[in-house]
């Protein structure tokens, strides 16, 4: 997914542990479908199903979504995050730049790592930053 949606490795992931995320107001968090077929929209309970629906193809994501019935920020608990994973493209200045906005927010529990693409696999390393 890095690929996809952090502007080539230079961008964020923001893990959160889905026990926290169940307790924000009127938030549901469903795990993704996958298919083949796209779903068919007839009622406004099947809005539902069209959102957390996507192609086959995408179902190495193992992605969840978490749907909010209202408009704007959602706010959640502090301890939701977990860690942030930096890109493996993404400057050493700009990771300095985030932990210290993040822990300065108040974020002291939260880990950091970064993403490094490993030289004999596809496939992506995670360490720990310090």
């Amino acid at each position: 997914m890095w690929s996809h949606y952090t502007d080539g490795h230079k961008g964020v992931c923001i893990e959160f542990d889905p026990k926290h995320l169940k307790k924000v107001e009127k938030s549901l968090l469903f795990k993704t479908t996958y298919s083949d077929d796209f779903p068919h929209v007839y009622e406004d309970k099947d809005l539902q199903k069209a959102l957390i629906t996507k192609s086959i193809c995408w179902n190495y994501e193992k992605e969840y979504r978490m749907l909010c019935p209202r408009k704007g920020a959602v706010k959640f608990p502090q301890e939701a995050i977990t860690s942030v994973i930096f890109g493996a493209k993404t400057d050493i200045s700009e990771i300095r730049r985030l932990i210290q906005l993040i822990r300065n927010c108040g974020y002291s529990h939260v880990s950091f790592k970064k993403a490094e693409i490993d030289s004999n696999k596809y496939k992506l390393v995670y360490s720990l930053i310090n």
